[in-house]
């Protein structure tokens, strides 16, 4: 058998090389049966061969005096190629399609050459060559030891970022390389650490035998780096060929890992005499903000003066938002398409003249209603309405829905539409949204002059907010926070990414055009209704699939994403596991942007799956309130102004006519009096006297009718003007028609 090895020259090698450099040139040419596999063998006929040779080269030398071994440049060269020979073939068996090998083998087959060229160069002595390679060995030793403690800094970061996303602490100021990052980092750091100590395992045998002119197998130094080599080789094991185990799992065992080797290394190190001559010695010991500010605009009634905590008009406001309900509480009360209208219907039944709209988002559920007069809808009648629609008790919806009325509902509207009450402060969404409602309740024929009057107002009121302050600037909403806050916790980028998203309403098609910004170019979008979801993929050049797909969809998600609002979950817990088994432990990201919730939150509990629901984005949307900071009292100055200018304008409407008629009645009385007078002196006065009598009727008359002219403002102001009006034309005469 030696006698066979000893006839391995350079030439056997090289033609294996060679062959594999023409096996993968016949990638041109097409599916080849066959040559992945000759590739695996003559690439390893290649290596053993490689290796064969210099060990044999090594060993003819070893009678030599003072001669080294290892310690040519033809050594060296070929120990290059044969360290590039094993890279590629590493990298061939982990990714057989690509085409490295055209880029490998002719460097392989140039550093062979190279040695041919160099043959005739003299070897060191093996004094110069236990130097060259004690260099080589304590480079690569410390390289290793080095890209092990990165890969355990990266593991330990890793899992703390995991932890905290696990705990729903994306997107605050104190932030952690994606998992991304340090997951490649760690797998680097690791073939890193078991190359470089590898070949330090190889250079400190060397170095050994060219010192002592024999291999001492028992040294401690070589045994020690024997284990650490043996340790990295397990751990790189487990990495690449443990399936069953999560990213994350995996992680841990090679964090784990990366700390037994330091401290084995460290306590080996301190523990021996390693690498140095028995004469040596011994080695010495190494060296108040805007959240409150909305939260008090929420709670208190009107602007600061006396009069805006009284109830104004017949305005009646109920509901709940994201400020005061859980998630779990908006899920029972949420209104679907099919209660909305119900709710119109039964609204109708029992107030035939009142009006009605229904606010229902994600964030929110809000109903404004309004009657001819302040007793004909109650706030009580609303919350029955609401238990009736949706088969809640009455007790629960009461509970949880906060009443506001008059200018405290009014005001609380203009916040909404302008966006100062949203979860995202300055989002562009919510504004849609509430002219949507008011369509819905137009279009139901439940909208009246009271509820067109404030919605119209609420309109003009956002619009003003936009153009006049910077908050809607660069504003996000809730998709564009999961997007552009959570998204890059978890990876590098989109691009390449296989993001599933299910549903295919207003609230995909907006988190589609944050995905297709942040770069997403393997889209899939899964609805129940195929053409609305075809629809939607043509737009934004993604994938369509019915609901049937969903499961094959989730096995290749990176990135899953609901917003079907469907009545139960889309995936239940049970069934994701099963399928998150199958996905080979990688990484996936779940935002769940619906409500009711697409999916169950245990799944969050799933290794390597981080669920991200939407009272979970609060954090980010927190600190998007806080850089608007400077522009919310700006913002809140218009809304203020807009109240007050909504109820002038109602004071005007309500007692324009009857200010006017009785000021025209005065001014009839008056001439007619004055007609009388005048006829009465029979113009024994001069004009100047007639224009001094006339200054003093004016006087009068606007002494006597200051007093009731001021309180009916000051009634209409408060909401109960009313039985002054009415006082007022019977008084005086003025008429039913005014």
């Amino acid at each position: 058998m030696m006698d066979l090895l000893r006839q391995i020259s350079v030439t056997c090698f090289s033609a294996s090389y060679l062959v594999v450099l023409v096996l993968e040139a016949l990638r041109f040419l097409g599916r080849v049966p066959g040559r992945g596999l000759a590739v695996i063998v003559m690439m390893g006929l290649g290596i053993f061969t490689h290796v064969t040779y210099l060990t044999l080269r090594a060993a003819s030398i070893a009678n030599e005096a003072n001669v080294g071994r290892l310690a040519t440049w033809t050594d060296w060269s070929l120990m290059v190629a044969l360290g590039l020979a094993i890279a590629f073939f590493a990298f061939y068996l982990r990714r057989p399609d690509t085409i490295i090998g055209l880029f490998f083998l002719p460097a392989i087959l140039a550093m062979i050459a190279l040695s041919r060229a160099v043959s005739h160069m003299p070897a060191f002595e093996r004094s110069e060559a236990v130097e060259v390679w004690r260099g080589v060995h304590g480079a690569s030793m410390m390289l290793g030891s080095a890209a092990v403690l990165i890969g355990f800094l990266a593991g330990a970061m890793y899992l703390v970022q995991s932890w905290r996303l696990k705990r729903k602490q994306a997107g605050s100021s104190l932030r952690l390389p994606t998992l991304e990052t340090l997951q490649d980092l760690n797998r680097s750091c690791l073939i890193i650490s078991t190359a470089a100590v590898g070949l330090g395992l190889v250079s400190g045998v060397v170095m050994n035998w060219n010192r002592l002119g024999v291999i001492p197998w028992t040294d401690g130094g070589i045994i020690l780096s024997g284990v650490l080599f043996l340790w990295l080789v397990s751990a790189t094991l487990v990495e690449y060929f443990y399936a069953p185990a999560s990213r994350g799992r995996k992680v841990a065992y090679l964090t784990l890992a990366s700390f037994g080797f330091l401290a084995l290394a460290m306590t080996g190190v301190l523990s021996s005499s390693h690498g140095a001559d028995q004469s040596d010695a011994p080695a010495e010991t190494p060296i108040q903000n805007i959240d409150s500010e909305i939260e008090l605009t929420r709670k208190r009634s009107g602007t600061g003066n006396d009069n805006a905590a009284r109830p104004v008009m017949t305005l009646k406001m109920i509901g709940c938002s994201h400020h005061d309900a859980a998630v779990e509480i908006r899920e029972q009360l949420s209104f679907t398409e099919n209660e909305i209208n119900r709710t119109f219907e039964l609204f109708g039944q029992r107030f035939a003249d009142a009006e009605l709209v229904l606010l229902s988002t994600c964030n929110r559920v809000e109903l404004y209603g309004a009657g001819s007069n302040p007793a004909s809808l109650q706030s009580d009648d609303l919350i029955d309405l609401v238990a009736d629609c949706l088969n809640q008790s009455r007790d629960f919806v009461a509970n949880h829905m906060i009443i506001r009325e008059g200018r405290e509902a009014v005001e609380h509207l203009f916040l909404v539409a302008a966006s100062l009450d949203s979860m995202v402060v300055g989002e562009a969404q919510i504004l849609s949204q509430v002219k949507q409602s008011y369509d819905l309740a137009n279009d139901a024929d439940r909208t009246g002059p009271i509820t067109h009057g404030v919605f119209q107002a609420a309109n003009r009121t956002a619009k003003r907010v936009q153009t006049e302050t910077s908050i809607h600037r660069r504003r996000l909403s809730v998709p564009s926070v999961a997007i552009g806050e959570v998204v890059p916790e978890v990876f590098n980028r989109l691009q390449g990414k296989r993001v599933v998203l299910c549903g295919a309403g207003e609230m995909a098609e907006e988190t589609l055009r944050y995905l297709k910004n942040g770069g997403a170019n393997n889209l899939c979008v899964v609805n129940r209704s195929l053409d609305r979801a075809q629809k939607l993929a043509d737009e934004f050049g993604a994938d369509a699939e019915s609901m049937d797909s969903l499961h094959d969809q989730i096995v290749q998600a990176d990135l899953l994403i609901g917003t079907t609002s469907a009545e139960e979950p889309i995936v239940d817990a049970s069934t994701f596991a099963a399928l998150n088994a199958k996905r080979g432990g990688r990484i996936m990201l779940v935002l769940d942007l619906a409500v009711p919730r697409d999916f169950d939150p245990v799944i969050g509990d799933e290794p390597g799956v981080y669920l991200y629901q939407i009272d979970d984005l609060q954090a980010a949307c927190n600190r998007n309130r806080r850089e608007r900071e400077k522009q919310w009292p700006k913002a809140k100055k218009i809304i203020d102004e807009e109240v007050d200018g909504f109820f002038q304008s109602l004071q005007q409407r309500a007692t324009g006519p009857v200010i006017r008629r009785l000021r025209e009645r005065a001014d009839k009385v008056k001439a007619e009096e004055l007609q009388r007078l005048f006829g009465k002196l029979n113009g024994s006065t001069d004009t100047a006297m007639q224009k001094e009598i006339e200054k003093s009727f004016d006087r009068l008359t606007n002494k006597l009718l200051h007093p009731p002219m001021a309180s009916l403002r000051d009634d209409a102001a408060d909401g109960h003007s009313r039985g002054l009006l009415e006082a007022l034309r019977h008084l005086f005469n003025l008429g039913e028609d005014s």
